[in-house]
């Protein structure tokens, strides 16, 4: 029965730990997603903030260039020193080859872009021939050469474009999957969790019904163990001669008034579980001096 028992509380322990370790899965699959989520938001500001900076950049350029104004070169140099460190916060951690290989792609257009805007801000257009070239400009080589070089950068910039619209798809493509993993993840866990729970709280329910089936066996078995010895010491105290009940190893067990009366032992000098040897030397003792001493010690007890 002990070890039924010890079954069943270790079977219970184990399942309620599997339903733990599940809702400990949980949380941390939505940790993860969460770091997940934060490092895509994180990524996509920085793409967004690179795509303002190198279009205010190339804009300002292209203004400058068109126009000789010196206001249109504000954005230009607003925007150049942001680009590195926006570029650093695209990372590369956790991510697939392909926006890996877009980052990289990322990295030259951007350099080459600078490069090229910073390149053509030292030949530009004087204000004064921008501003009175009117519809022949057109053919003048100095102006045809800024128009070559506000072209180039547009179509840098139009590849710029592209490549940041492509690294947008695999960052967003990436925290999808991280949430479709979280919610796979969620859902077995749910039902590993309910099952190791059910199963638990199913096995508590029998050991209980075990230990009360037990229970009520053992008190049956106290009360007819009673019953029985009720009877025996009714029988035994009902016999006229005197009657000590003994163990293996002479210890007394059961006794009745008359057995007391014979060996002249007073009832409160006697209790289960005393050896035989004491109880005839305490009947002895009390016999001493009166005569009877010889008697009590050599008469064989009636009964036994």
């Amino acid at each position: 029965m002990r070890l039924t028992v010890a079954a069943g509380i270790l079977g219970i322990v184990t399942l309620t730990g599997l339903g733990l370790l599940a809702v400990t899965g949980v949380n941390d699959a939505g940790a993860g997603a969460a770091v997940h989520d934060q490092d895509a938001r994180e990524r996509l500001l920085a793409l967004n903030g690179l795509m303002s900076a190198l279009q205010d950049a190339e804009t300002g350029q292209r203004g400058y260039l068109l126009t000789g104004d010196p206001r249109f070169l504000e954005p230009y140099e607003r925007a150049a020193p942001l680009i590195p460190p926006l570029l650093e916060r695209l990372g590369r951690s956790g991510s697939s080859a392909r926006y890996v290989e877009l980052e990289g792609a990322l990295r030259r257009q951007s350099a080459e872009l600078i490069a090229a805007l910073g390149d053509s801000l030292d030949t530009p257009l004087p204000a004064t021939e921008a501003l009175a070239a009117g519809p022949g400009t057109a053919r003048n080589p100095a102006s045809g050469r800024v128009h070559g070089h506000a072209l180039d950068g547009k179509a840098r910039m139009d590849g710029v474009r592209t490549t940041v619209a492509g690294m947008r798809v695999e960052v967003e493509a990436r925290l999808r999957d991280s949430w479709r993993e979280f919610d796979a993840t969620l859902a077995a866990s749910r039902r590993t969790a309910m099952l190791s729970l059910g199963a638990a709280g199913t096995l508590a329910l029998a050991l209980v019904a075990l230990l009360a089936h037990y229970a009520s066996r053992r008190r049956r078995a106290e009360q007819a163990a009673s019953g029985a010895s009720a009877l025996l010491r009714a029988t035994i105290d009902n016999i006229m001669q005197g009657l000590v009940v003994l163990d293996r190893d002479l210890r007394v067990l059961a006794w009745n008034e008359r057995f007391l009366e014979l060996r002249g032992v007073p009832r409160e000098r006697v209790y289960a579980g005393m050896p035989f040897a004491e109880v005839i030397a305490a009947g002895a003792r009390l016999c001493a001096g009166t005569g009877d001493q010889r008697r009590t010690l050599s008469t064989p007890l009636p009964g036994i």
